[in-house]
């Protein structure tokens, strides 16, 4: 197998795992939801801009924050599957290969990668985990960060629900 075959059919895996993934989800009733562009919006909001807001458009701002981070949360959950399928499929590739890198005094995860480095599609889902694996570290913490926001927003609605009302 060369280079090239051996990326398009781990790339591939990747793909048919997602789907397996989002398939899962969607069996259970959990449908995504996507990046929608006035979230951007609701992101960005100033003092200014959140002073003129009325009740109701808070409230969907509020709702469409939280879908969002649900979004994120998925996509988090995807990346995490992905790079602990990838590490193991790694560690099958090359588990009968690892002895011949050293003895019990070599450290396992230096054996690990002198064996990954001579396998190709090992190689290659190493770093399909690696990508994962920054994708993890760039999403940490935005779901929570945005529930937080639409916590705010939502608490802020009903502040100004109540001064409307009065």
């Amino acid at each position: 197998m060369d280079k090239e075959n051996t990326l398009t059919q781990a790339e591939s895996d990747v793909q048919n795992l997602i789907q397996k993934m989002n398939d899962y989800l969607d069996s259970h009733g959990l449908k995504s939801n996507s990046y929608n562009v006035v979230v951007e919006k609701y992101l960005q909001l100033t003092p200014d801009q959140l002073g003129k807001m009325g009740p109701e458009e808070l409230g969907e701002a509020s709702y469409l924050l939280t879908q969002y981070s649900e979004y994120l949360q998925r996509e988090i959950n995807q990346q995490q599957g992905i790079m602990e399928w990838a590490e193991k499929y790694i560690d099958s590739l090359v588990i009968s290969q690892i002895s011949q890198y050293g003895d019990g005094f070599v450290k396992y995860e230096y054996k690990r990668a002198c064996a990954v480095k001579e396998n190709p599609l090992a190689k290659d889902l190493s770093k399909i985990s690696a990508k994962a694996q920054n994708h993890l570290t760039a999403l940490k913490d935005l779901p929570y960060k945005i529930e937080k926001r639409a916590d705010r927003l939502a608490a802020l609605q009903a502040t100004k629900r109540k001064r409307y009302d009065n």
